[in-house]
């Protein structure tokens, strides 16, 4: 080869030809490559590598060099060379000239992961032979099943919108009836207690349903109302005991300082409850103890980056496995779990609920040692909580109501209820039905009270009708849906009327009152 020297330097240079030239920069872009890069004969044996292929598998190019290609792509249907995937491939069975694909890649020291692998069908030296582009596709797995994830939440966002419907239905019969029941059982019938519990139950049942929308629709912070910390606590210890097995012990320390916070029951249910199902998750195959305790406190917003004042705090400490500083980086990330099965969206929600009531949460852990969660609630000044107001001291009237309502349980509770306190009430089980009774020459209906969703036509269009034939008819909604809901799938419009269910005895008198009495 000739050579010519460098006017800079005097040193001798190769005269590099056009083909060497090729060469080399085939060779920088083989090496520089992001790709793993793998040259594979007919038999699958391994050819060349890049230097991306070294960094992804752990082996040397020696190492690989001579090797067959299963060591890093194993096909656990084939224990034998040649490779029939390469096999097939360059003996034309493909139809199309290239092949990709999701395989299991195996690094030196034994370790899986998932890869995705390009083929690419071309000649070296005079024979056939493969070029296998691989990716590491762990990131893009991780992201895929968080995706299935979000869509399987979305889906059961979707189911979850049906369900409460109905099942709001039902507490509105069941906690209706027992307020009846409550009306006629004399003051110190030993019945009254189990009636109030059973109204203490449907309040509970109807705040975790309005949480659940809340998180399905990815909704602001509900209103807020002043709810004794001791006492949500309480109303727990059954549901909770219930959720540990026989080796774990749960026990409590409670202050009575700590005083009510600004946050509704059910979502204090929420956060209670996926602390102790955490710690119990953090117990598992060893047991030990859980203990909650609270207390006030005044909080230093230098020291801890909350606003200043008095705040009720909740502690949830547990002698399980414990944290690595890893794990507790994660720790409230949707969908980070270190649990098989786990869904990664339960501390997700703790922190979301604790951060929406103006609080804060700490976390205390040491691997082996156990976990501490610590929450520090806005301290409010609270008021004890309302007795139920008998049925004689209630807002009554004589007006005419028309109720139209499909579920045949709720329309004849709301249809005693009203009739107790004096109105004339005419019963419709659709629209149709109401149209032609709002026809009759003899009703003079003041009030609609109407669902919003009926089986022959919404609530809107039948208020439209009929206010057309009824001048100066008062139109009250009810549903089973929020009223946000109601509005988003175009049942209700915004400003109108609106009563959700469940609703009290109460609620529904002193509505019904307050919508007559409009202007």
């Amino acid at each position: 080869m000739a050579h010519e020297r460098s006017p800079a330097s005097g040193a001798v240079q190769p005269d590099v030809g056009p083909a060497d030239a090729s060469e080399v920069t085939l060779r920088t872009v083989f090496e520089a490559a992001p790709q793993a890069i793998l040259m594979i004969d007919a038999k699958g044996t391994i050819l060349q590598a890049n230097r991306s292929a070294e960094s992804m598998f752990s082996y040397t190019r020696a190492e690989m060099t001579g090797q067959p290609v299963q060591m890093l792509l194993p096909d656990p249907g084939y224990g034998a060379n040649p490779d029939p995937r390469i096999h097939y491939f360059l003996s034309g069975d493909f139809s199309q000239p290239d092949r990709s694909g999701d395989f299991a890649g195996k690094r030196k020291n034994g370790a899986e992961f998932p890869v995705a692998v390009e083929l690419r069908h071309t000649a070296w030296g005079g024979s056939p032979i493969v070029i296998a582009f691989i990716s590491d596709s762990t990131q893009r797995k991780r992201l895929e099943s968080r995706l299935i994830d979000v869509q399987r939440i979305e889906v059961a966002g979707h189911l979850v919108g049906g369900i409460v419907h109905d099942f709001n239905n039902l507490l509105t019969i069941v906690n209706g009836h027992n307020q009846l029941l409550l009306d006629h059982l004399p003051p110190f019938d030993p019945l009254r207690e189990n009636a109030r519990e059973i109204l203490k139950a449907v309040e509970r049942a109807s705040s975790l349903v309005k949480e659940l929308l809340s998180f399905n629709r990815r909704q602001c912070a509900p209103t807020q109302k002043a709810t004794p910390l001791n006492g949500a606590i309480y109303d727990l210890v059954g549901m909770m005991r219930r959720l540990l097995p026989p080796d774990m012990t749960l026990t409590f320390r409670l202050s009575p300082r700590a005083g009510f916070v600004s946050m509704e029951r059910g979502r204090i249910d929420q956060v209670l409850v996926n602390l102790v199902l955490n710690a119990r998750d953090a117990l598992r195959g060893r047991g030990g103890t859980i203990h909650i305790s609270t207390r006030r406190a005044a909080l230093n917003p230098e020291e801890s980056h909350a606003q200043a004042g008095q705040y009720s705090v909740i502690t949830v400490r547990d002698n399980g496995c414990g944290m690595d500083a890893a794990a507790k980086q994660r720790l409230f990330e949707p969908f980070f779990t270190t649990k098989a099965g786990g869904t990664g969206l339960g501390l997700a929600t703790v922190q979301r609920i604790v951060n929406q009531g103006g609080g804060i949460i700490r976390v205390k852990s040491t691997l082996h040692h156990g976990s501490t969660f610590t929450i520090c609630l806005p301290r409010v000044e609270g008021a004890p909580e309302a007795v139920a107001v008998s049925a004689a001291a209630t807002p009554a009237g004589t007006e005419t109501i028309l109720l139209v309502e499909d579920e045949e349980g709720i329309r004849r509770l709301i249809t005693t209820i009203l009739r107790k306190r004096g109105y004339q009430v005419l019963e419709a089980s659709n629209g149709k039905e109401a149209e032609e009774i709002a026809g009759r020459p003899e009703a003079h209906i003041q009030l609609l009270l109407t669902d919003v969703n009926l089986p022959d036509a919404g609530g809107g269009p039948l208020a439209e009708t009929l206010r057309g034939r009824v001048p100066g008819l008062k139109v009250l909604y009810i549903s089973g849906h929020s009223e946000e809901q109601a509005i988003r799938r175009g049942l209700l419009s915004p400003g109108a009327r609106f009563l959700p269910k469940p609703f009290t005895v109460d609620e529904l008198v002193n509505r019904v009152r307050r919508v007559l009495d409009e202007a």
